[in-house]
């Protein structure tokens, strides 16, 4: 076997050439090995591998130590190995060059590669799977995803993404999911909104663990336009939220994970057939009357003129951090998006 670097030659043609010195045919070679005819054809052709036991057996009929045998046939399977994953890389050079490689290299999710075949062994090793082809198995990939483009370049980003998330749960111990207990979570969450800086992921992370969701920060990758996600790990049946810190803002991140814990609550990520057209506009919705009491705000928000001052006494009665308030005026267009922004919180790992 070749491939346009490598040439893989089994040890059968070194016993070819033996036989051919003695001018000795396959069958009396056959007889003198005490092997079936089908079985030396299929050595001198590399389709069987050459035994400790065969290389004893080529040492007495022949007079070759076993030690050469054995060391050609670690040789060629080797080569035979350079040989598959150089073709398999070439098949599948597409499916290679459609990965955010290089970006992935810089979060440290796979190492650098000089080369298409060092790439592709890198990303199955990434992704668990034995060849790329198969990430396009909707199967593998059951995920509610609160994204804002959905190009070939963003689905394939996202898989890089949830792929992380995934890896990463793994460390996490979680609690068996109740719903009730996310419910509470929601309640006690609120306070956290109200940090400035980004020092309480790990209490989070702890809470919603004992609720039965592994919360994992993840890394943004250019091109996904990815806020958040979540899907149930097939393998460890564990329920997975990620999120990133995209945009920074601190409206836009607690915003994003509760839209997330919907997801999970209303039983969107158990649905073989994944989500329906409607299920992401429920999350908003639900997820924003979770942060702020919807009444409230629509009396609030229809004031004539709204202060800073104004903003901060509603966030308190609100119970919630004045960031997601200023957020959630910008989006509806009550304010300017370049209105009371310094007063948003920015978080960074």
């Amino acid at each position: 076997m070749d491939s346009k670097s490598y040439i893989a030659v089994p040890p059968g043609e070194s016993i070819r050439e033996q036989l051919d010195m003695r001018y000795m045919s396959q069958k009396e070679f056959a007889l003198r090995m005490s092997m079936s005819e089908k079985h030396v054809s299929n050595l001198l052709n590399g389709k069987v591998s050459l035994t400790n036991e065969v290389a004893n057996r080529l040492e007495r009929v022949l007079g070759v130590p076993a030690r050469f045998w054995n060391r050609l046939e670690t040789l060629y399977r080797e080569d035979l190995r350079k040989v598959e994953a150089e073709n398999l890389a070439d098949k599948e050079i597409n499916f290679i060059n459609s990965f955010p490689y290089n970006d992935m290299v810089k979060v440290h999710m796979v190492e650098k590669a000089s080369n298409h075949v060092d790439k592709h062994v890198n990303l199955c090793q990434f992704f668990e799977v034995a060849n790329l082809s198969l990430l396009d198995d909707i199967r593998i990939w059951p995920i509610a995803c609160r994204q804002l483009g959905d190009t070939d370049k963003a689905m394939r980003a996202k898989l890089v993404i949830a792929q992380y998330a995934k890896l990463e749960a793994r460390s996490i111990s979680v609690d068996t999911y109740k719903k009730d207990k996310i419910d509470k979570a929601l309640h006690r969450l609120k306070q956290y909104t109200k940090y400035e800086s980004f020092d309480f992921f790990e209490e989070i992370q702890t809470l919603l663990a004992r609720c039965g969701v592994a919360l994992v920060l993840v890394p943004h990758i250019p091109g996904a336009f990815l806020q958040g996600l979540s899907f149930i790990d097939e393998s460890s049946k564990k329920i997975v939220v990620g999120i990133t810190l995209r945009q920074k803002r601190a409206d836009v991140f607690w915003f994003t994970l509760y839209h997330e814990l919907v997801h999970v609550m209303e039983g969107h990520l158990h649905r073989v057939e994944g989500l329906y057209r409607n299920d992401e506009s429920i999350a908003d919705t639900v997820a924003g009357n979770w942060l702020i009491d919807s009444e409230a705000y629509h009396t609030f928000a229809n004031q004539s003129k709204l202060s800073i001052r104004d903003i901060q006494e509603f966030a308190d009665a609100q119970e919630i951090g004045i960031s997601l308030v200023i957020g959630r005026l910008q989006k509806d267009k009550i304010i300017g998006y370049n209105q009371f922004t310094t007063y948003i919180a920015t978080y960074s790992a």
